[in-house]
């Protein structure tokens, strides 16, 4: 019988791993090719919450601010939109006990490329689901009762939302996100953040 776990960690690491390292350098390789486009600029704050693993009885709660560098903003391909994000999220969490140099909180500071598919662009709510992989950073490798292994590692992230208000200003998303070092060390456990609830708004 499958473990709790599976529903989070090797979930992500069985069929999203290999395409996000695929999106990660592809994207890369546009954002070069197009950084003469027009930009425009946005940031959002959100409050995240949950367990980081089914088998702990431990809550996590954090905070995750984001700057989005929007390189073509006006839902060109096919109602697909690309940007940049650049994050930090700070996480603390109740799991008991813990022995050095285990910790319980963490930060996390991210830059990824973000797809974004909006479902009705030209309507006064336009609901949109986001896609992303990137490159991180994490503060300790040692968090909960995790070896992290590498403070290096990879965030995915899908989220749903809806933007609204004047010229789309202003949004709404929930989002999961996971961390993993992608096999690169011995240790990887992986961490989920199941819910990020965040509030955005465009420049």
């Amino acid at each position: 019988m499958l473990s709790k776990r599976y529903t989070y960690n090797r979930i992500f690491h069985r069929f999203l791993m290999p395409f996000s390292k695929i999106l990660f350098s592809s994207l890369c390789a546009f954002f070069i090719h197009t950084s003469w486009a027009e930009s425009q600029f946005g940031a959002s704050v959100g409050y995240a919450g949950g367990s980081f693993d089914l088998d702990n009885a431990s809550q996590a709660q954090g905070i995750r601010v984001t700057l989005d560098d929007h390189l073509l903003s006006d839902h060109q391909w096919y109602n697909f939109e690309l940007f940049l994000q650049a994050s930090t999220a700070y996480y603390q969490s109740d799991y008991e006990p813990l022995e050095p140099p285990h910790g319980d909180n963490l930060w996390v500071f991210t830059l990824a490329p973000v797809i974004r598919y909006h479902f009705l662009p030209q309507a006064s709510i336009d609901p949109f689901m986001d896609f992303s992989s990137g490159p991180g950073y994490l503060s300790t490798i040692y968090y909960e009762n995790r070896n992290l292994g590498l403070h290096f590692t990879l965030q995915n992230m899908v989220g749903i939302g809806a933007s609204f208000g004047e010229d789309h200003r202003f949004a709404l998303e929930a989002s999961m996100f996971h961390y993993s070092n992608a096999g690169m060390s011995d240790h990887n456990r992986g961490l989920t953040s199941p819910l990020t609830i965040s509030m955005s708004y465009m420049f």
